[in-house]
């Protein structure tokens, strides 16, 4: 979906993001240590508020894909489900 750069670009910010908080960071450091230019965030994401967008958005579908997985190989019967899922969590969510 992105380019390279993009990649590179997105997986730093995600990394920034979840370790400082987006308060906390700023494109110019995202840029500094990705090695990327500002001129991919702009033509990729827009502005900082769309890559924040892009990086949370990655990370609900990685949540929902994996919370999916995990319930299709459990028992059917709702009860069982809605356990497993809550042991997911209790054990530690990737």
């Amino acid at each position: 979906m992105y380019s390279t750069s993009g990649e590179k670009f997105l997986t730093e910010a995600t990394r920034l993001l979840y370790a400082e908080g987006i308060s906390a960071i700023g494109v110019g450091r995202v840029v500094a240590e990705s090695g990327v230019s500002k001129s991919t965030l702009y033509a990729q994401f827009g502005t900082k508020a769309g890559l924040s967008s892009t990086v949370l958005q990655r990370r609900s579908d990685t949540r929902k894909r994996g919370i999916t997985a995990y319930l299709d190989n459990r028992p059917p019967d709702t009860d069982s489900g809605v356990l497993a899922l809550f042991d997911r969590f209790i054990k530690g969510y990737p």
